[in-house]
């Protein structure tokens, strides 16, 4: 059994073996290979080794794996457990043996606590019920059987992605949902839906929550059979079917049309449809329907349309 002027010249312990241990000599600057049993021996015999030593050692004099700071082997704990007595957890000391942080411990709330309190993020689990990752001991991200809260600005660096069908929320204040893509607009009439051709049908869209703003252009090359009030189709959503909740359309662009010099067109999306009404302010008590009559063959169309779902 090698010998020691004191317990504090034994810098560390580590399994070496199955059934060794490796303890630092300072004196002779080396490991020395002993077994369990005869390091237990050797503090009972030792007047100068009591619980309080003990106690008193630092983290870096109380447990590190080799020169290196290699851990040589599996450390295996069948049917017990870790105990550390007057400290509060595992700490983990830096190359330079003296800096040493907390790994994993408790706090006085028997909170577990895997890092530093003291300038380095940390993660405190909370009655099995709240996870929360600090950084100079703030809450910055706070997870819950319900959800994640983040505090300060969220910054994110990929995107954030919503699942391919909606989930949706009851909650005022939650956006449940965005999507982008693009969509097909095309004209029919209402008294004879017709067989129009079109040189150009170019939309696209963006649902945020319930609420959709599509953009389109529509150029047609032959208006063939169309007949009645021009209309419309395919927008990407189905609107709201709530009484009243029409959508809103706004034309950018419209040319090559049989209408009135400085008449201007608008439109609104129906309700529980998708649906859109292209109107004129053609009358002095407000808007009506554009007439098959007033489309022509290479009319264009630019709009906005925006509406609930």
């Amino acid at each position: 059994m090698p010998k020691f002027n004191s317990y504090t010249n034994l810098l560390a312990a580590v399994v070496a073996a199955t059934d060794e241990l490796g303890l630092w000599d300072d004196s002779a600057s080396e490991f020395k290979n002993v077994t369990a049993d005869e390091l237990r021996q050797y503090i009972i015999n030792n007047s100068t080794i009591d619980a309080d030593t003990l106690g008193t050692l630092t983290p870096s004099q109380f447990l590190r794996s080799d020169q290196s700071d290699t851990l040589n082997g599996d450390l295996t704990l069948t049917g017990g457990s870790v105990f550390f007595d007057n400290h509060e957890g595992i700490w983990v000391t830096k190359l330079d043996g003296v800096t040493s942080y907390f790994a994993f411990r408790h706090n006085a709330n028997d909170d577990l606590v895997i890092g530093s309190a003291t300038n380095t993020p940390e993660v405190h689990v909370q009655s099995s019920t709240e996870v929360h990752l600090k950084i100079n001991s703030i809450t910055r991200l706070l997870a819950t059987s319900t959800g994640t809260k983040t505090t300060g600005i969220h910054e994110v660096t990929e995107g954030i992605k919503f699942p391919a069908t909606q989930v949706p929320s009851a909650d005022p204040n939650t956006v449940d949902d965005y999507e982008e893509g693009v969509w097909t607009p095309a004209l029919f009439g209402t008294t004879v839906s017709g067989d129009t051709t079109f040189t150009s049908q170019v939309g696209h869209y963006e649902k945020i929550g319930r609420n959709v703003t599509c953009r389109g252009r529509v150029e047609v090359n032959t208006q063939g059979t169309l007949a009645g009030n021009v209309r419309i189709s395919g927008l990407p959503f189905t609107s709201s079917s709530t009484s009243n909740t029409f959508g809103t359309m706004s034309i950018g662009v419209s040319a090559s049309l049989a209408i009135a010099n400085g008449t201007s067109m608008s439109g609104y999306v129906l309700t529980n449809s998708t649906i859109g009404v292209l109107t004129m302010w053609d009358q002095a008590s407000g808007t009506s329907n554009l007439l098959d009559t007033e489309l022509t063959d290479g009319a264009i169309i630019v709009f906005v349309a925006n509406y609930m779902v």
